[in-house]
């Protein structure tokens, strides 16, 4: 029998489309889930368990016929008697009798009867809540590649090559919250309680706006660049805000925010994939190059790994980028092609940058 996979079910319920299939709002998705469910049998106890859930917060009114209404009278007083029969229970004691003084008894069995049940369902979402947010969605990015998607709240968000998001399967609570590890842009509907992004540098609280976080692992800063709205900053207990058109540059060993004005073309435009590097060094224009190609690069001369560009690169391939970087600094690249391997997977490129002692550019 094979393993329950609690990350599938938890991609189901977070999917819109399952969800309002699920519960009878669009039964134009009957199709696509009956398909769904058929190429993928060994996910049907998944599937089952996910439709049980949506399915769950579908409360309507049963149909109780009056041989039933003494069943449920008697079962009704004995579940208020086990309760605790303190202020609460008085209370609503007191509203059963006002209810009772205007309405047929048989109804007021009903009334009551659904309000425990309600109070069950309640209970039942409690802890699948409880569950959700112990058990976050996680999506990756994978190494050459952007994914794009949509939180259970609307929010859009393009995970950038190599990337980590974690978000619960539903919101609740007073805060939105996810994790970010790597680079995301986000597109946050605005909502009374606060989104939360949690990553290696400051924690970013948002009030419905459009932003990006740069928090890769191995890379020393940690950059978050607002495009639109607001966004605050915590770091060390102060709060700092940002205005559209700012980033800030959190630093994580010296663990020092600093903001500043600058175009934030650079860390917006990488969705469609576009490169912009200001004022980079060679080193991290690699780390970038590598999560985008998929290649490993080594640079052999640490003087070289300073050299700084300025350079916009739009839809070349990995070696015309190489080429492009040679063209204003003394440096030569031996560049190793993937092979394809014996299980038809392939290789990881190599570059092997160096410095050209042949060659001299005049600054």
């Amino acid at each position: 029998m094979s393993r329950f996979q609690k990350e599938i079910y938890e991609n189901l319920i977070a999917d819109n489309r399952f969800v309002h299939w699920a519960s009878g709002r669009d039964n134009t998705e009957a199709g696509y889930w009956k398909d769904w469910r058929m190429n993928h049998p060994e996910w049907e106890a998944e599937f089952s368990e996910a439709l049980k859930t949506v399915r769950l917060f579908r409360f309507e009114t049963p149909k109780i016929s009056d041989s039933e209404i003494h069943y449920f009278w008697q079962k009704t007083r004995r579940q208020i008697n086990a309760r605790n029969p303190g202020k609460q229970i008085g209370r609503f004691t007191l509203w059963a009798g006002r209810v009772a003084a205007v309405l047929l008894i048989p109804l007021l069995v009903t009334v009551v009867w659904l309000y425990l049940q309600n109070m069950s369902v309640k209970s039942d979402y409690e802890q699948i809540a409880q569950y959700n947010n112990s058990n976050p969605v996680t999506v990756k990015a994978p190494i050459g590649g952007i994914v794009d998607l949509k939180l259970p709240d609307g929010s859009k968000v393009w995970l950038n090559a190599g990337s980590e998001l974690k978000y619960p399967a539903s919101f609740s609570g007073a805060q939105r919250e996810v994790s970010i590890v790597g680079e995301a842009f986000f597109d946050v509907e605005k909502a009374d309680a606060p989104f939360v992004v949690n990553n290696p540098g400051p924690q970013v609280t948002v009030y419905g706006t459009q932003f990006n976080v740069n928090a890769y692992n191995n890379e020393e800063d940690v950059v978050v660049a607002l495009a639109k709205g607001k966004v605050s900053l915590t770091v060390n207990n102060e709060e700092q805000f940002l205005e559209p058109g700012e980033i800030s540059v959190f630093n994580k060993d010296k663990r020092t925010l600093t903001i500043k004005q600058m175009p934030i073309d650079q860390f917006v435009n990488w969705r469609s994939g576009e490169l912009i590097f200001r004022d980079a060094t060679l080193a991290s224009i690699a780390r970038t190059l590598e999560r985008r190609y998929n290649a490993r690069i080594k640079i052999v001369d640490a003087t070289v790994a300073n050299y700084t560009y300025n350079v916009i690169v739009r839809v070349e391939t990995f070696e015309q980028i190489l080429e492009l970087l040679t063209l204003t600094a003394p440096i030569k690249y031996t560049y190793i092609k993937p092979e394809q391997n014996a299980d038809s997977s392939y290789s990881q490129a190599e570059v092997i940058i160096s410095k050209d002692k042949n060659r001299v550019i005049k600054q």
